[in-house]
Parts: C-alpha cells; structure tokens; sequence
C-alpha cells in the first residue's frame, strides 16, 4: 500500500490517508462511528471524510480531504498524503563540445 494505491482507492490528490486503530462497539456502523470519532479528533464536525474497510489488508481507513493534517489522536494513525510527488527535473548532462571538422589541407602554391 502506497500513495498511488490509495490516490486510485479514493480517486484524489490531495488530502490525507489515516489508518483506524480503534475499536468500533458492537452494533454500531463502523463508517458513522469512525467519521464521529474522526470529527472529534479533528475539533470540528465540519470534515470531509470516506471510510473504507480494506479486508485484504485486515486494516479501515479514513480518507480526509483537507489541505493540512491536523489529526492528533491514537485512534488515527496517517498513512500517508495524497499529494502527487514532485516529478524530479531531469538531470542537466553537460553538452558535449562539438567534434572540430578537420579540413585536408589545401597544396600551397608556391
């Protein structure tokens, strides 16, 4: 699991990808009480959030859409940004000189 796994999962660059270590109660719906518990987390019930169960991984994580990563709890552990990495410059190679042309030598008149 990557950041590019999880840019085509959620469909996003940007953003911020946590995995929930918590424990939901039984009978609850696991996407309402970790969305709940993210909000608390986040100090605000204004959150722009997706819960997915990933059962292959045996792991649930939130994505959250926001442009900083404010979540200070031990229940949200971040997994990563969704932000695209910095495509690197190519490297600027120096230029080769330039082969002299070598001219045969005209006969001098003499």
């Amino acid at each position: 699991m990557n950041k590019q796994f999880f840019q085509s999962i959620f469909n996003q660059k940007m953003g911020y990808v946590y995995a929930y270590k918590g424990t939901v109660p039984e009978g609850e719906s696991p996407a309402h009480y970790i969305t709940a518990q993210f909000a608390q987390a986040a100090g605000s019930n204004l959150v722009n959030t997706v819960v997915s169960e990933l059962s292959t991984f045996g792991i649930t994580v939130i994505y959250n859409h926001a442009e900083e990563n404010n979540i200070n709890s031990a229940n949200f552990e971040l997994m990563t940004d969704l932000v695209p990495d910095p495509v690197p410059e190519p490297p600027v190679l120096p230029e080769a000189p330039e082969p002299e042309e070598t001219s045969p030598e005209e006969p001098s008149q003499g």
